[in-house]
């Protein structure tokens, strides 16, 4: 059975190239625009790992990681962000992994399966 992945990122080139390079490793992947937008999915469905940009217009990265962590939704999620000052406070919010864009796939992937493995069981 296929990991489900979701990408949260407000630009549609990073969303386009994340998939497609998750889709190539057989990851299946629903990317959203907005942390509104994943968060109005997650009653059909809770996936295995969040990729999260940092700086979004709405509901920030970082404010997503927060409100997860507040309604108990224990998601490993990794934030991709060009601001590298937050990685502290995205820790402390729950996330498992910080990098800095551009991102390397290779970096990703590794971050993503670290992730889902330290997961606690479901």
């Amino acid at each position: 059975m296929a990991r489900r992945i979701v990408l949260v990122d407000d630009d549609v080139a990073i969303r386009r190239a994340v998939a497609r390079l998750l889709q190539a490793h057989s990851y299946e992947v629903r990317t959203f625009s907005s942390a509104g937008d994943l968060l109005n999915s997650l009653d059909h469905e809770i996936p295995d790992c969040l990729i999260v940009d940092l700086a979004m217009d709405g509901m920030t990265g970082l404010e997503l990681l927060r409100h997860l962590s507040r309604t108990g939704l224990k998601i490993p999620a990794i934030v991709c962000t060009a601001h590298d000052g937050a990685r502290r406070r995205c820790e402390l919010a729950g996330a498992r992994a910080f990098l800095t864009k551009p991102v390397d796939g290779h970096s990703l992937l590794e971050a993503i399966e670290a992730a889902i493995s330290a997961a606690e069981p479901r």
